[in-house]
């Protein structure tokens, strides 16, 4: 009986020790796995902190970056806007400098039209005064002519003043003949081609062709006053193709015009322009290389 009691007792003691040894085992797996789970833990907090850092460390370089970039867009659209002044100042100086050229151009053609419009009122003048001398001497002539007629020829004075009136009418009428003769400007043989006239257009007589020209010379007939011809230099003048023009002569009803034409035409060519006015309107009656006779059409014939 008592072994049999030390036996269930020793053999209660033995289980007691192994479920002592089992819990101490037991224990010391989990205080194992705890401690591998908090090492864990605190692997992967120190390993997001890590990335929180990088992280942080990114965020920071890229919002650098973005400055640095916005930093040279800024530097870059302030160069663009410098240059596109800068153009902006190039190109409002060559225009004030194109239009003062411009202005200095018309300029100088109004000045050259002037002093040519003046030179020729001076010679129209100058014709003017000596024809009033001559027709001055001529009646102080023909006054004292008659004077000595009538000092002898007392009784006779109305046959003679009839004579006398003839001859002058005869002498008048040859004067103008020589005079009409004198001023007809000589036609260079075969350069008209001449149609019959009708129309009382510029286009009834044709220039055979000649080569382009800038400067051409007009001889328009008849002129009944010099105030006439600046009216007709003045729509001459407004053609587009026209640079300069001025008086060159001016007398007996005629007048000589040298025009100056702003690209190379023509002598028919430039004749089919003048055609387009209306005002004057020019009938073309001969020509050569470089010049035009032309009537003006409506203008009675200067006597």
């Amino acid at each position: 009986m008592s072994r049999s009691s030390d036996e269930r007792a020793a053999s209660a003691a033995r289980e007691a020790e192994e479920r002592a040894a089992t819990q101490r085992a037991q224990a010391e797996q989990r205080a194992s796995s705890e401690r591998l789970a908090a090492e864990r833990a605190a692997a992967e907090r120190a390993s997001a902190e890590r990335a929180a850092a990088e992280a942080r460390a990114a965020a920071e370089q890229a919002a650098a970056d973005r400055a640095a970039a916005e930093a040279r867009a800024s530097t870059e659209r302030g160069a663009a806007e410098r240059a596109a002044a800068e153009r902006a100042a190039a190109e409002r100086d060559a225009s004030d400098a194109r239009a003062a050229a411009e202005r200095a151009a018309a300029e100088r053609e109004a000045a050259e039209h002037a002093a040519q419009q003046a030179d020729a009122e001076r010679a129209a003048r100058e014709r003017a005064d000596e024809a009033r001398a001559a027709d001055e001497r001529r009646a102080v002539e023909r006054a004292a002519a008659e004077r000595a007629a009538a000092e002898r020829q007392a009784a006779e004075r109305a046959a003679t003043e009839r004579a006398a009136a003839e001859r002058a009418a005869t002498e008048r009428a040859a004067a103008e003949r020589a005079a009409a003769a004198a001023e007809t400007p000589a036609r260079p043989p075969l350069e008209l081609v001449r149609a019959p006239v009708e129309t009382g257009e510029i286009t009834s007589t044709r220039v055979e062709a000649a080569s382009p020209t800038s400067d051409i010379q007009l001889v328009l007939t008849p002129i009944t006053s010099f105030p006439r011809l600046v009216e007709i230099e003045r729509h001459i003048q407004a053609l587009p193709v026209v640079r300069t023009l001025y008086v060159r002569d001016f007398r007996g009803g005629s007048a000589t015009l040298a025009v100056t034409l702003r690209s190379a035409m023509t002598p028919e060519d430039f004749a089919a322009t003048l055609s387009g006015l209306q005002r004057p309107r020019l009938r073309l009656t001969g020509g050569s290389r470089n010049r035009l006779d032309l009537r003006v059409e409506g203008e009675a014939s200067i006597a």
